[in-house]
């Protein structure tokens, strides 16, 4: 709301002051809907930005999420008609995220990338599989495969002046991302872990090993797992050592 401000006396400042704070917060609604909840506390709080320019290490569950197929749907299709499939899909995949207290760091194309605290490892989980579900219902026409594990990433800013970006590193996004394209691989394509995430939650279901994979900047290689649908056969997709 804004109030009339055709005064010069100090009603008038006082009108003045209460629309540039309601501009404000109209600004940060919509930045709230732009970017992720750690990327506007970085930008609007000066000792959060501060830190994030300098980078700081933390403990993430991290997620990918691919909607495998859907770029070849689109390939077909009108550009207004592809972006509605993607945006439908996006939005949806996205409520769910939010829902389970994720914070989604980027949407890159038919893939999200999203962050949960390390106290929700089980509820990660359990989004990962209702994810897939929402699909099994009809709220999704693309199965969704999810690659997700579990520890330290660097956080910060990237850029300067006027483009800037709030973003994760390491080898657990590295991890994640490898997971989320072995996830792509299965028929249908499934929920990929690491092995610590898997560790910590107790009540994970049923599962298979995958063996182990190799990623860039680790010196061991790092095991992974499936999850399986209950009501499904495991399938015959190849994986293993990469």
């Amino acid at each position: 709301h804004r109030v009339p401000s055709d005064r010069s006396d100090e009603l008038g400042e006082l009108a003045d002051t209460f629309n540039k704070m309601a501009r404000g917060l109209e600004e940060r609604n919509i930045l709230r809907k732009m970017v992720s909840s750690s990327a506007l506390t970085a930008a609007t709080s000066g000792d959060d930005e501060k830190k994030a320019r300098e980078g700081a290490r933390r403990e993430f569950i991290v997620c990918f999420v691919s909607f495998t197929g859907i770029e070849t749907a689109m390939a077909s299709m009108s550009p207004e008609a592809a972006l509605e499939l993607l945006n439908r899909h996006v939005i949806v995949a996205s409520r769910i995220l939010h829902a389970a207290g994720a914070d989604i760091d980027k949407l890159l194309g038919q893939k999200i990338l999203a962050v949960f605290p390390p106290e929700l490892d089980a509820v990660a989980v359990k989004t990962a599989r209702r994810l897939q579900a929402a699909h099994q219902e009809g709220a999704l026409s693309f199965r969704p495969a999810v690659g997700m594990t579990i520890g330290s990433v660097v956080t910060g800013i990237l850029g300067s002046g006027d483009r800037r970006d709030h973003t994760i590193i390491g080898d657990t996004v590295n991890l994640a991302a490898r997971a989320a394209a072995l996830a792509e691989r299965f028929a249908p394509v499934a929920v990929v872990l690491d092995e610590a995430l898997r560790l910590r939650v107790r009540d994970i279901g049923s599962y298979e090993s995958l063996g182990e994979t190799c990623v860039k900047g680790k010196s061991h290689p790092v095991r992974l797992v499936r999850l399986l649908d209950p009501k499904r056969r495991k399938s015959s997709a190849a994986f293993g050592r990469s």
